[in-house]
């Protein structure tokens, strides 16, 4: 399979919404440095990639809540941005 007729698109899946808890509890998990960590975890707290991850879950996490500020509280099924 090719991959160079791919192209990025400029769009956010509802579905994405998803991630954002999986990647936080992920980085948790499997970089946590000790055996016990903060809620929310603090920086030293947590390997660099794991911080990588919590702060890119934290991200889409705002952005998903951000979508859902309108009248009805009802979003598409996938925005362009």
């Amino acid at each position: 399979m090719s991959h160079s007729n791919w192209h990025v698109s400029q769009k956010q899946d509802h579905l994405v919404c998803f991630l954002p808890g999986s990647l936080m509890l992920g980085a948790v998990r499997t970089g946590m440095r000790g055996t016990r960590v903060s809620r929310p975890p603090k920086s030293p707290e947590l390997s660099k990639a794991a911080r990588d991850e919590w702060n890119l879950g934290e991200e889409l996490l705002r952005t998903c809540i951000e979508t859902h500020r309108t009248a009805t509280c009802v979003v598409s099924v996938f925005l362009l941005t």
